[in-house]
Formats: structure tokens, C-alpha cells, sequence
């Protein structure tokens, strides 16, 4: 058998590098590292590499590039936070896949991103977050908390609530739109009941 290390002895992996990563997990980048170092550059095996970084919760998509004699560099393009999940007493990060990752944040973090509280269908979310993030008032947008029984509330700066019923959610998005541009400081914003919409 053919050994590769004997016919291109000089390429040798000896550093493995990953550019602009933020939230890339320790573990699966020693573990990439550990499986190259000391192999040939010229006889990578593209298969078991995208097989580790499938493990990843943050990975989108990766592009490498051979750095002769010795180096192999990866460009990572990650999900970017685009939530938070409170979940007892922690508090993890939801990428924007809108996948519940398992990075902790600690309970002082300045990120800006807004809380999700309870238990939800993935698809769920996405669609209320999505048709919520089209309206002007989503930066005002605290924290979306899902009940029982399908239920969803809204939390807003300057103590606004909003409780949704079960129907459109672009019907209702555009009544908030609405009520808040009409700036009577109303604090509670009812429409769980589809036709009829109560503020207080």
C-alpha cells in the first residue's frame, strides 16, 4: 500500500485556523483539529470533514482553503443569535435558523435580542417572528411568551401587552401597528377574541 506521507512528505497539516468565528463551538473545532493535524493537504477527505461540522448548532456553511506547506484555513459563515430562550434558570441563545442552541448566556448580557418564554412549535415561532419583525414597532419588542392552548402574548418597552387569539396573525399585527400609532398610552392591547379588539 501506498503511503501518502511518503510521497509528499513537506505537506504535512501542522495548524488548522478558523476566520470570523463567534459562536463556532470549542469542542467541534479541537475535534476538526485533532483529525487533521499531521495528515496530507493534498488528500483531504471532504466527507468526513462536512461530517463534523454537521455537529455544529452554529455552522451555516464553511469554505477551505489550503495554505501550503503546512496550514489549512476555514472561512466560517455562522447563524447569527437571533433570540433568547429562558428556560428555568438559563438562558440560551436561538440562531436564526430558530433552532434553540445550547450556548448560555450569562443574566447581565446587553445583546438587545428578544426573550422567548414557554414551549412552542419551531415553525411557530418563525412565522409569528418573521411577520412581527416586518412591522416598525419590532424594536420595541421585549419578549414573546407562548401558553396553553395555542395562546401567545407580546411584551413591549413601556409596560405594553399585547394577548393574540388564535387566528391571522397579520390581521392582528396590523391592528397593533394601529392602536400604537394612535399613541393613547395604552398598556393592555386584548384581541383574543377574533373581531372584537379591547385596549385598556
Amino acid at each position: 500500500q501506498i503511503n501518502e506521507n511518503n510521497i509528499f512528505p513537506f505537506f504535512k497539516i501542522k495548524k488548522v485556523t478558523f476566520l470570523e468565528v463567534s459562536n463556532f463551538e470549542e469542542n467541534i473545532k479541537n475535534n476538526i483539529t485533532e483529525n487533521l493535524l499531521g495528515k496530507n493537504l493534498f488528500n483531504i477527505k471532504q466527507q468526513k470533514i462536512a461530517l463534523l461540522f454537521n455537529d455544529s448548532q452554529w455552522v451555516k456553511s464553511y469554505l477551505i482553503k489550503k495554505k501550503y506547506p503546512e496550514e489549512i484555513l476555514f472561512k466560517i459563515f455562522e447563524y447569527k443569535p437571533l433570540a433568547i430562550q429562558q428556560n428555568k434558570d438559563n438562558l440560551y441563545l436561538i440562531n436564526d435558523n430558530f433552532s434553540i442552541t445550547d450556548k448560555i448566556l450569562k443574566k447581565n448580557h446587553n445583546l438587545g435580542l428578544v426573550n422567548i418564554i414557554g414551549e412552542y412549535e419551531k415553525e411557530n415561532l418563525k412565522e409569528l417572528y418573521m411577520k412581527v419583525f416586518e412591522f416598525d414597532f419590532f424594536k420595541e419588542l421585549i419578549s414573546i411568551k407562548f401558553l396553553k392552548l395555542d395562546r401567545v402574548e407580546l411584551f413591549f418597552k413601556n409596560n405594553v401587552h399585547v394577548k393574540l387569539g388564535k387566528y391571522s396573525y397579520e390581521r392582528q399585527l396590523n391592528i397593533i401597528s394601529k392602536v400604537i400609532k394612535n399613541k393613547n398610552n395604552y398598556k393592555l392591547i386584548d384581541l383574543r377574541n377574533e373581531g372584537v379588539v379591547i385596549v385598556r
